[in-house]
């Protein structure tokens, strides 16, 4: 790259009218992100052609230098979308007035229209955008999210609900779009605009639950869209990260040091009894074996907002039995991902593409985080798994807590509303609904609820469906603990490695620590 630079401005000294070698010199600023040279170089190609009336070699095209300019423009540290219309108009004339079938022109149009929703004109970014969805070609995905994007800030949610569906979105990136919005009745129109996705796009796993001629199929799709409503709500923020993992000295040291996966345990082998079944008990429908139900497994990976916690070292970093002597993990947020689905590996999508779930090829991919809700079983009692105050102290960020316990709490309020006005009365008030078919709907979020008795325990989670018969799911001789592979813990996704009150013999293990770049510390808290 640098001998080419070198090439190309010695070759402008030789002969500074030459528009085609500060074409490639703004190129080569171009791909270096260099947008302000990228635009001085640009900008003395097309004056020499225009302005000198010098000819240029048949390769080079003045669309082209204003194309690149107008997305130099675009880019750059300090965005001017005006100059880059102009810059695109002037390239879509150049090319209507060789009056060819030229590919550029279509790209044109999608670039000036991104540059009109960036100048907040939507109906010019619309017209645009149109004329890139009205024709088939490998843009035509980006077109229907850009123009979305412009029905979206002209107010016309539901055309911008049809564009993001045809661009293939997934239920949550379509919702949380429309979160960030100030609607009228914000909750009744995602739910809406959840039910329309369904109906149009035929998910899935919906499709796969629920046959298309069963009786009262509009209240299965109200349970459904219900589920993933709380679910959103149960996301993760990165904001909230790093959280906590416990385990023992020699498994954190073949996660650490042997590259080994991270894995998803099956959540028929819980420590907690009632597991996947107090969801089931809230709407008194009947408990499932875990063991024995259906062909799908679900397995979890744990995590805590608590760090440093001596409830948790001593339930879950054992070295040998031994209470708190293992480690914490301080996973950062690369460990996981910001995209919200439901991830079912085996699941396959639609023939159009469109689903919810991921396919087979993505399972080594990051999952999404979830936190637990905790619950009696009258709903009387709702709690979120989240950060505790002491943690915003240690951090040394104590005026952040007020605002994030609002967040919480609104959040507490809103799925509580959820489950004792629409889910609870939805599936009380029609008796003949078939109890599986709610179970099976119900599945994602059944393993994110728990007893309130496991409150302090703050906890969050990663899941996976599989079917029972996916060849990757690892298991001991007896079948007594089963778990799928999930993705390596790299020290780049580590904060740092708090070593439980009780560890020994830690020396050998701070070492390789440092030579992989990660902080340890022993925990300071009082145990016996």
């Amino acid at each position: 790259m640098e001998e080419e630079i070198n090439s190309l401005n010695e070759r402008i000294k030789k002969n500074t009218q030459n528009p085609e070698d500060y074409y490639l010199n703004g190129k080569v600023s171009f791909s270096n992100l260099e947008y302000d040279k990228a635009v001085d170089n640009f900008t003395k190609a097309i004056f020499i052609i225009e302005y000198k009336e010098i000819s240029a070699s048949l390769h080079y095209k003045n669309e082209l230098a204003y194309l690149y300019r107008g997305l130099a423009y675009v880019l750059k540290l300090r965005p001017e979308p005006e100059k880059a219309i102009g810059d695109f108009t002037n390239a879509i004339n150049i090319v209507e007035k060789k009056q060819t079938t030229d590919p550029l022109k279509t790209k044109l149009f999608l670039y000036r229209g991104t540059a009109y929703i960036t100048k907040k004109n939507f109906d010019k970014a619309i017209e645009d955008l149109s004329k890139v969805t009205d024709t088939r070609n490998d843009m035509q995905v980006s077109a229907f999210y850009l123009r979305g994007r412009a029905y979206y800030g002209a107010e016309n949610y539901d055309a911008a609900i049809n564009d993001f569906i045809k661009a293939k979105m997934n239920f949550f990136e379509i919702v949380g779009l429309l979160s960030e919005s100030k609607i009228k009745d914000e909750d009744n129109k995602i739910k809406n605009a959840l039910l329309k996705i369904i109906r149009e796009r035929k998910d899935s796993y919906f499709n796969k639950i629920v046959n298309e001629e069963i009786e009262n199929k509009t209240c299965y799709e109200e349970i459904y869209v219900d589920m993933l409503l709380i679910l959103r709500m149960l996301h993760v923020n990165t904001d909230e990260m790093p959280v906590a993992h416990y385990t023992s000295k020699s498994v954190a040291q073949e996660l650490l040091f042997n590259n080994s996966k991270f894995r998803l345990s099956s959540i028929a082998h819980t420590n907690d009894p009632t597991e996947g079944n107090i969801l089931l008990k809230v709407f008194d429908l009947k408990e499932c074996d875990l063991k024995n139900e259906s062909t799908n497994n679900v397995f979890i990976g744990c995590f805590s907002f608590n760090y440093d916690n001596l409830n948790q070292y001593r339930l879950y970093a054992k070295q040998s039995g031994n209470e708190a002597s293992g480690v914490c993990i301080s996973v950062k947020k690369m460990f996981f991902t910001d995209n919200i689905k439901i991830t079912f590996i085996k699941e396959k999508p639609d023939l159009d593409g469109h689903s919810t779930m991921r396919s087979g090829q993505e399972q080594d991919r990051e999952l999404p985080l979830f936190r637990c809700i905790y619950i009696d079983f009258n709903i009387n009692v709702l709690y979120l798994g989240h950060k505790e105050e002491i943690n915003y102290i240690n951090e040394g960020n104590p005026r952040q807590y007020n605002d994030y316990e609002k967040e919480i709490k609104e959040r507490e309020n809103k799925i509580k509303n959820i489950m004792k006005e629409d889910l609870y009365k939805t599936i009380k008030n029609n008796s003949n609904l078939e109890t599986e078919i709610i179970i099976k709907l119900l599945l994602p979020l059944r393993y994110l609820v728990k007893h309130i008795a496991f409150k302090e325990e703050q906890e969050c989670r990663i899941f996976s469906v599989e079917d029972k018969t996916n060849k990757n799911i690892g298991h001991n001789e007896d079948y007594s603990k089963m778990w799928i592979d999930y993705i390596s813990m790299k020290s780049n996704n580590v904060e740092k490695v708090i070593f439980a009150p009780k560890s020994g013999n830690i020396e050998t293990f701070n070492f390789f620590l440092k030579q992989k770049g990660i902080t340890s510390v022993k925990s300071d808290l009082p145990f016996q």
